[in-house]
């Protein structure tokens, strides 16, 4: 089975990794690796270095426009991707297409799939992000999928009430965790070494703060809160590990204001990006993951470190005890983030399981796609949810005298 994997950016990647790693160990699979968008631009830390340092044969590279700037880059950069990997794959000719999560070049790429009835399977459907354009993107792509390869019971519940078919979705768990085992993490002064500091003196912040891209306009405001809160808790003591956001709307505002707080600041360094083993020991070793990316709800609760999660950007997604939400005021975090280094907090999560850990979660994978009937994955039929009271409980915005027939 030829199966084209895609690949935007670090974050992807590195949920991709281990379930690339066993498509290229199985005979039975040909992966056909496509790399675009963030992985292309050296803005981003020159990622596509880390892809072809392991090793894995790039098939294509997509080419995908600059970063969003303006709100119409954002339907100008999803024509001119959906176009791109609309000729990767017909020179690719793959069997399947495999994408994960929310990004626009997933969608992009699933897009061009439809084009050409090619059966798509979607990793991390079903999940939630509300506070940003993610959000949508993520649900449209469950509809353009084939099969659904998910990361909890609730994503898989939520996955049918969007009318995918039972047997389509496959509970599997989070792909990353995986990584999380198999790697051999470095200690805390190798880490120091591998980020060029003279040390990682405690309280050790791990800050990673995207613009939540339904809000962009709020997001230079929301970074400045976020940094002004570390000042007030830290003073200038500890250390601020920070990896500078992606390229969604909003994002130039946050990196310029990210990157001028640590210009001002010692004890404050800033990153384009870490790569994955960095990345990792930096969760195993910190005091607190500050900000509000989806490895701080799923990589992190692995680490039992404590987490604060800004602001709306991952609003729904099922989070572990070792998470603390407030709103993107410097008030707030300032307050959730002395908790967070409280060590009675610390100690309170002894014990915590990591609810998106489903073991070995490329196999599960490879398990699904082998068993596929590839011939029948692009007829789809919606699933209606069976009849129950909860029907006759809905009100709807308009009511009407039809509401009640």
């Amino acid at each position: 089975m030829r199966v084209a994997v895609v690949t935007g950016s670090r974050a992807d990647y590195g949920l991709l990794r281990p379930t690339l790693d066993a498509l290229e160990r199985d005979a039975d699979f040909e992966p056909c690796l496509l790399v675009g968008a963030m992985h292309l631009n050296p803005l981003y830390g020159d990622t596509i270095a880390e892809i072809e340092a392991d090793g894995h044969a790039i098939a294509a590279l997509v080419p995908v426009p600059a970063p969003v700037c303006e709100k119409a880059d954002f339907a100008r950069n999803l024509g001119h991707a959906t176009v791109a990997f609309s000729e990767a794959l017909a020179a690719c000719e793959p069997d399947v297409l495999l994408i994960v999560g929310d990004r626009f070049e997933a969608f992009a790429a699933a897009l061009a799939a439809l084009g050409r009835a090619l059966p798509v399977a979607h990793l991390h459907g079903g999940e939630l992000s509300e506070g940003s354009l993610d959000d949508a993107m993520r649900h449209c792509i469950t509809k353009l999928s084939h099969l659904h390869l998910v990361a909890t019971r609730a994503y898989a519940e939520r996955v049918l009430q969007l009318g995918e078919e039972p047997w389509r979705i496959h509970l599997v768990g989070a792909v990353a965790i995986e990584s999380i085992r198999a790697l051999a993490l470095l200690d805390r002064d190798q880490l120091a070494r591998a980020l060029e500091l003279d040390g990682l003196p405690v309280p050790l912040i791990a800050l990673t703060f995207h613009a939540a891209s339904l809000a962009a306009d709020h997001a230079a405001a929301q970074a400045r809160a976020l940094t002004e809160a570390v000042d007030e808790v830290l003073e200038d003591r500890g250390c601020v590990v920070v990896t500078l956001p992606n390229d969604d709307p909003g994002s130039i505002s946050v990196r310029e204001t990210l990157r001028m707080w640590a210009d001002a600041r010692a004890h404050v360094h800033t990153f384009a990006a870490l790569g994955q083993l960095r990345y990792l020991s930096l969760l195993a070793h910190a005091d607190v993951v500050l900000g509000n990316s989806s490895s701080a709800i799923i990589e992190a609760p692995s680490f039992g470190v404590p987490v604060v999660n800004v602001g709306e950007r991952q609003r729904g997604r099922l989070t572990a005890a070792n998470v603390i939400s407030c709103p993107a005021r410097r008030e707030a975090i300032a307050c959730a983030l002395d908790t967070a280094l409280d060590p009675a907090f610390r100690a309170s999560l002894e014990g915590m399981e990591n609810p998106y850990d489903h073991g070995d979660v490329s196999a599960r994978v490879l398990e699904a796609l082998s068993a596929a009937p590839l011939e029948k994955l692009v007829h789809k039929r919606f699933f209606d949810l069976p009849d129950d009271s909860w029907r006759g409980r809905l009100r709807f915005g308009l009511a009407t005298t039809a509401e009640t027939v």
